[in-house]
């Protein structure tokens, strides 16, 4: 009497089978997430271009440019991306922007907070970046008095001179740059979310 032979895999076979499942599965997901990072990255630059397209339109049409909007309000609230007070925007860290000194003996300073994109004409979404993050918005406060470019001559080139420290409060830049946009990248590091809060500065 002959025994039929039955067919099947030996653990061991099985083990190699998954072992390669699993392979092929991870560099499936890296490259999703490649992919993804490319996505926002790309996001991110098209959104700076119109965001300094809108800028470029405003200082022509108002002879100035805008001031920070508030970090900490919500896009869901209905003062979310207005500038603050024009020509103001660095007193008493007016609508919840904040500011810093450029030159201390010629008395020129910054102010820093979101993009204003009310007053741009922007749609909320254009205020953060490929990652759901606000931009950081730096701007000459003489620069956004009215008629400010009838009296101050601002730049036409960006310094090189920016720095950004171990939180987005140690932003500096040199006289040399008006304005400045600032995405935080892939580990949002100091920057502020759609709520209003802030990740990590540690």
């Amino acid at each position: 009497m002959t025994r039929s032979k039955q067919s099947g895999f030996t653990l061991l076979e099985l083990s190699i089978v998954l072992v390669v499942i699993a392979m092929i599965t991870g560099m499936g997901i890296m490259a999703s997430m490649n992919v993804l990072e490319s996505a926002r990255t790309a996001t991110t630059q098209t959104r700076l271009d119109e965001i300094e397209k809108a800028l470029l339109e405003f200082r022509i049409r108002h002879d100035r440019l805008p001031c920070p909007a508030s970090n900490i309000l919500p896009t869901s609230d209905i003062r979310f991306g207005h500038e603050a007070t024009p020509g103001n925007c660095d007193f008493y860290q007016a609508a919840n922007t904040e500011f810093f000194a450029i030159n201390e003996n010629a008395g020129d300073r910054a102010a820093w907070g979101a993009v204003p994109v009310r007053a741009l004409g922007l749609s909320n979404e254009l205020a953060h970046d490929g990652w759901g993050r606000r931009f950081t918005y730096t701007v000459m406060s003489a620069l956004t008095s009215e008629k400010a470019f009838k009296v101050v001559q601002g730049q036409e080139q960006c310094g090189s001179d920016v720095l950004a420290s171990s939180s987005l409060t140690d932003i500096r830049s040199d006289d040399r740059a008006s304005y400045t946009l600032i995405s935080a990248g892939p580990n949002g590091y100091g920057a502020y979310t759609s709520s209003g809060g802030r990740m990590s500065t540690d």
